[in-house]
């Protein structure tokens, strides 16, 4: 690997001499800083340190973005140059429901939250539901179908085709299996730009353990009401 490395940044050095000035010498001190480094990780190679330690020392910890949800119901991350995370809209309208429900609830719960993904589905679709559509919210939120991991399936690949897995399980829905499922994205983080949350029933929560961030515009007047319960109404 240093080889590779030697050979590319010989070749934009601009002189074979390099009497010392802060630019033309740089290549040759980052070859002597590469060989250093080199040596030292294949000590602690030698010292028995694994390959995925060795991996966690070089990774540089990258915060995770803000989350915007466009008046037009897209998802952005803005942090992240406003990079977009495309979902088809079913996929799309069971990562809002999580993203609704910042302590999540166990997919054998999620017969209780049928009218308000029926909802949030019917928004992005923009018209009535079909009886398709219906019959495709009665299997997502029958928790003895398996439509619910295939739904959860997609959103983690809807991140994971944009960044690397460290960064990208931050926006998964997880939980352990017969638990409680959630996102573990701060919510404080979470910006909506639309007026979705006007049309859906209303989350109750104490202040410590949820907050959403509402970009003021037109259609939102106030963010959402809490209490302690974390219930809905």
């Amino acid at each position: 690997m240093l080889s590779i490395w030697r050979g590319y940044l010989r070749k934009k050095t601009a002189s074979p001499e390099c009497t010392y000035n802060a630019d033309s010498c740089f290549n040759e001190e980052v070859l002597e800083l590469l060989a250093e480094a080199q040596q030292r990780i294949d000590k602690l190679r030698v010292m028995g340190v694994s390959e995925m330690v060795l991996s966690a020392l070089v990774r540089k910890e990258q915060k995770a973005s803000r989350m915007v949800i466009t008046r037009d119901y897209r998802i952005l991350l803005p942090d992240y140059g406003d990079m977009e995370i495309e979902m088809p809209p079913l996929v799309k309208a069971v990562y809002f429901l999580f993203l609704r429900h910042r302590n999540g609830f166990a997919f054998i719960e999620l017969e209780r939250h049928r009218h308000e993904l029926g909802e949030i589905y019917r928004i992005l679709r923009g018209g009535v539901l079909s009886d398709k559509a219906r019959r495709s919210i009665d299997a997502v939120t029958d928790c003895h179908n398996n439509s619910i991991n295939e739904k959860c399936a997609r959103i983690r690949e809807a991140f994971l085709l944009k960044m690397r897995h460290d960064l990208a399980s931050k926006y998964f829905i997880y939980g352990g299996r017969n638990s409680r499922k959630s996102i573990s994205l701060n919510r404080k983080s979470v910006i909506w730009e639309t007026d979705i949350n006007k049309y859906l029933p209303e989350i109750i929560c104490d202040p410590d353990d949820f907050h959403q961030s509402f970009v003021e515009s037109a259609h939102i007047k106030k963010p959402l009401k809490f209490n302690p319960n974390c219930s809905i109404i």
